[in-house]
């Protein structure tokens, strides 16, 4: 994220989520761009749209990547202006919901500010997610056999 914002690494914190833009991912077919998003603390990461070959990666390793362009849309409009910096910290925690396939901003006195839809993930990725990769899934499933 260096080449988007030299800060990006200083303002990320553990648990944080990422939202993008378009087209996120697009341009790295190599692991380490899902992999140095995880070793920064990020579980999930929201956008507008993401490379395929990011997302199928991002999942490989253990991190969740949906595509909610409401969502991002809402945030722009929000937090965003003409001096804004790349990266903004927003200050408001994200209660998602997978299974029902539900997200809710929450601000600093626990206020709902946004709900909306997220998109449901497969039983498979979710497996994978949960594990914390396709690595650590393979290595459960063969030592419950």
């Amino acid at each position: 994220m260096e080449n988007y914002d030299p800060e990006f690494s200083r303002l990320v914190q553990p648990d944080d989520v990422v939202a993008a833009g378009a087209n996120f991912g697009t341009g790295s077919s190599r692991e380490q761009a899902a992999t140095a998003l995880l070793a920064a603390g990020v579980r999930l990461v929201v956008c507008e749209s993401a490379s395929e070959t990011f997302k199928r990666n991002a999942v490989n390793n253990g991190l969740l990547v949906l595509e909610s362009p409401r969502l991002v849309q809402w945030l722009r409009k929000r937090f965003q202006s003409p001096d804004s910096a790349p990266t903004i910290v927003s200050g408001l925690d994200a209660h998602v919901g997978l299974v029902a396939g539900k997200i809710q901003l929450t601000d600093s006195s626990g206020a709902s500010v946004y709900d909306g839809d997220l998109p449901r993930i497969g039983k498979a990725a979710q497996e994978i997610i949960v594990a914390g990769g396709l690595e650590n899934w393979v290595r459960a499933r063969m030592a419950a056999q």
